[in-house]
Parts: structure tokens; sequence; C-alpha cells
């Protein structure tokens, strides 16, 4: 579909280590994406505190 419109909505952040960059942050500010990550993240930034839906925490690696 080389016409196709994709709206992006959420970016989940999996890997939340200072070696890698996923460009979740930046798809947030230029498009404002919801950007999604753990809710034991803890984060410094504004992000949807994501749980499984048993209530159980996802994992930080």
């Amino acid at each position: 579909m080389p016409n196709a419109i994709v709206t992006v909505m959420l970016a989940l952040d999996t890997h939340l280590r200072a070696d890698f960059v996923s460009g979740a942050r930046e798809l947030g500010a230029q498009f404002g994406v919801t950007l999604g990550a753990s809710a034991e993240s803890n984060l410094a930034f504004d992000y949807l505190r994501l749980m499984d839906l048993l209530g159980h925490h996802f994992t930080r690696a």
C-alpha cells in the first residue's frame, strides 16, 4: 500500500539502558506519541506506566 496512512499512538520503550537509544522520546516530542515503559522504571520524564492485565509489573532488564 504505497499511499497508506499510519498513525503511531504509542511507543513502548523496552530497553531502558544508557547504552541504547530507542528514539521513543523523540517520537513523543515531534509527533505527540505516548511513551510507555514498565511501571517500575521511575523515569525522569512523563510516560505511561505499564502493567500486564493480571496486575503484574513488566520487569526491567
